[in-house]
């Protein structure tokens, strides 16, 4: 047998052995003491922070809802994250010989908010399938129009709307939203049996084509709408200046200024043709 590493250990050594083998269950008697004190004080002072959670619970909770809820001039960058409601006007019902045509207002007042709903004029007649896809695009104001109704009355009806993030809305609009309108002219109508025709020409001056370009044209007799109309130009391509005619059936003679809109979801990428 090889005594070699007994014989390597010195006196101290000798008795530090001698001294924790005597008292091995002692030591560890007070390791668990230790461990346990140790434990009991991270009780206490979990006990202790409910306890203060508790009393204090309640005017915690109201500071935090007058935080979240209230219009408190210190927190003005949560007020400018958050999206403001759509403002829509009330309903103007138009008379368009023996039926009738719907119009409403409607403003997106922020700066980088797509806003994206379904809508309806309802009447007694309505069904769901009425409903159609609705948008403002970020701070626009635009039309809801519906036409040749036969109900004098109806309410508008909005449904899923969703607000979707659009980052510098500004600058796609300035690139995209380019659309000029020049030569106006309205043929009033002189009997009743007589349409009344608008025409104008309108130029995308953007570099941007598009499958379907909606215009809105509303005739104006001082500040007021006499007469709404709407019409879809196909493959509306890029630099091209395209002649428009849209007619009224029924005579429109309070008419002294005409308003083309163009209706545009610009940030739908569906409708961009193919430079091609």
């Amino acid at each position: 047998m090889d005594n070699t590493y007994a014989t390597n250990l010195t006196d101290k050594q000798l008795k530090f052995s001698y001294w924790y083998i005597t008292h091995k269950l002692s030591l560890r008697k007070a390791w668990k003491i230790i461990l346990a004190v140790i434990a009991g004080l991270v009780w206490l002072y979990v006990i202790w922070q409910l306890v203060v959670f508790a009393i204090t619970y309640q005017s915690i909770q109201q500071s935090v809802q007058a935080m979240l809820f209230t219009s408190d001039a210190s927190l003005p960058a949560i007020e400018q994250i958050a999206p403001r409601q759509l403002a829509v006007s009330e309903m103007t019902v138009i008379n368009a010989g023996d039926k009738y045509d719907y119009l409403v207002q409607i403003s997106n007042p922020n700066d980088n908010w797509l806003a994206q709903f379904k809508y309806r004029f309802t009447t007694p007649s309505s069904t769901a399938n009425d409903f159609r896809n609705g948008f403002v695009l970020p701070g626009e104001s635009k039309y809801l129009m519906d036409l040749s109704k036969a109900s004098p009355q109806a309410n508008l009806e909005m449904k899923d709307l969703s607000l979707l993030k659009v980052e510098n809305f500004a600058l796609t609009q300035n690139k995209m939203m380019r659309f000029v309108v020049n030569d106006i002219d309205i043929a009033k109508a002189f009997k009743s049996s007589d349409p009344t025709k608008v025409s104008f020409t309108i130029k995308n001056d953007s570099a941007y084509s598009y499958w379907e370009a909606d215009l809105q044209v509303l005739l104006m007799n001082g500040g007021s709408v006499s007469g709404i109309n709407h019409i879809v130009l196909n493959s509306f391509k890029s630099g091209e200046n395209r002649k428009v005619e849209i007619f009224w059936n029924n005579p429109v003679s309070s008419v002294n200024s005409v308003n083309v809109i163009p209706n545009l979801n610009i940030l739908d990428s569906d409708n961009l043709m193919s430079p091609s």
